[in-house]
């Protein structure tokens, strides 16, 4: 009678167990159809579209095949562990499943190393990796991610898996150690290496950041001096012309006074002709000629050489000329240094996202490295929260193109014109 209150219990579980897998299931099958298109859409404009990719972008081609075969084997390994969890038995497959999807994930890693490196030779050192030394990073990333994995592969052995005190059947679980000495030092090495990862990120984009953000503060220093330099070259410019509207005034008003001068000794002169009836000397004559030869020159001289409106003109020409020469002082160092800032912060978000999908990951190893029953000592309900919570890394292979396409505006554009040419096609 025990047996059978036992074996109905059992039942219970696994059926406890499949009713609640089948959205974990449907999930992660979700995953695996947008990590597909994605990545597929990122490779197919890079290589239609962007064929000429600069330094900047040698990477995300290689990320974005990455994440595809990721996305692929981590999710059909998902979806095997939900299935096959208590059905599978073969000791080969299960080394192979894992050692599979430890190459892909490491494999990620590995490029998102070799990016942040990338990165901070170039902000922080100013150096340019030439093409046959990102091919070696390349290519070591694949070594050192088919050899980290190798371990994955010799730490799991198929053995009794039990909840709630019943063994419900096989499982893949970690190797138990003959002592408590050799548990802690997998755990141990376990969580080296997660520490040693998440430092080697955090120190690369920390100097990064710094460097920007004393890049962005220098900048703004220049502009305040750029801006500070125009109101004063603006507030030089107006005194300048308002020393002209002087100096014309003064024109004018020694002008009026000439004319008026003028004015009055021609009456004069014509009041005295015809007091004298028309009978003044040759002399007086050249005498009023004279003066009035006089007064032209010294009008003359009192005129500058220059007009008002002309030096209007040119002081309202000139600022336009200033700033002219500001904006357009090396446009071609500016935007190669944007688009550089541009690439970090996108990078940056990457890992970012990378390492907040992969702490569920790494806390787990680490405490099942350590706590040999840590998967028996869970209830039905906890096993399948750790086992949602333990997936959550599949995410970092599908929202890399929604970051492309976000912060990547010729990425976006190029997308653009694809998806055009291929309704074109099809409508055609």
């Amino acid at each position: 009678m025990s047996s059978q209150m036992q074996n109905s219990s059992i039942e219970d579980l696994l059926q406890q167990y499949n009713q609640n897998i089948t959205i974990n299931v449907v999930t992660i099958s979700l995953y695996l159809v947008i990590g597909v298109l994605g990545n597929t859409i990122v490779l197919l404009v890079y290589k239609l579209k962007m064929r000429d990719t600069s330094e900047e972008r040698y990477f995300i081609p290689i990320l974005a095949l990455s994440d595809l075969v990721s996305s692929i084997v981590c999710s059909v390994y998902g979806i095997i562990i939900n299935q096959l969890q208590f059905t599978l038995k073969s000791e080969l497959a299960w080394d192979f499943l894992l050692y599979i999807n430890g190459c892909v994930s490491f494999m990620s890693i590995q490029l998102l190393l070799c990016i942040a490196l990338q990165r901070y030779l170039k902000i922080c050192k100013q150096k340019t990796l030439c093409l046959k030394k990102r091919r070696i990073m390349v290519v070591l990333s694949c070594v050192f991610a088919v050899t980290f994995a190798l371990p994955l592969a010799f730490s799991y052995d198929i053995d009794d898996f039990s909840i709630e005190g019943k063994v419900i059947g096989k499982h893949p679980s970690k190797i138990r150690f003959g002592s408590k000495a050799g548990s802690i030092a997998y755990g141990v090495a376990a969580s080296v290496f997660v520490i040693v990862m998440y430092s080697s990120f955090m120190f690369l984009y920390g100097r990064i950041g710094c460097t920007l953000y004393g890049h962005i503060k220098a900048q703004n220093i220049k502009r305040k001096i750029v801006r500070f330099s125009k109101r004063i070259r603006l507030t030089g410019s107006l005194k300048k012309s308002n020393e002209y509207n002087v100096k014309a005034e003064s024109v004018t008003n020694a002008k009026k006074t000439s004319e008026e001068e003028m004015l009055k000794i021609k009456t004069t002169l014509k009041s005295h002709d015809e007091r004298n009836n028309h009978g003044e000397n040759d002399t007086e004559r050249k005498d009023a000629q004279r003066t009035d030869k006089r007064c032209e020159y010294d009008i003359n001289i009192s005129e500058p050489m220059y007009s008002v409106s002309e030096n209007k003109k040119q002081v309202k020409n000139s600022q336009p000329q200033m700033k002219t020469k500001i904006a357009n002082k090396d446009p071609r160092a500016k935007r190669n240094q944007r688009m550089k800032s541009k690439f970090t912060l996108m990078f940056m978000l990457i890992t970012f996202v990378f390492l907040l999908c992969y702490s569920p990951v790494a806390v787990v190893l680490t405490l099942e490295g350590i706590y040999i029953d840590f998967w028996e000592k869970l209830s039905m309900s906890g096993f399948l929260a750790m086992l949602w919570i333990c997936q959550i890394y599949v995410i970092n292979n599908i929202v890399n193109p929604f970051i492309y396409a976000f912060m990547d505006s010729e990425f976006r554009i190029a997308a653009r014109e694809y998806f055009q040419s291929l309704t074109c096609k099809c409508s055609y």
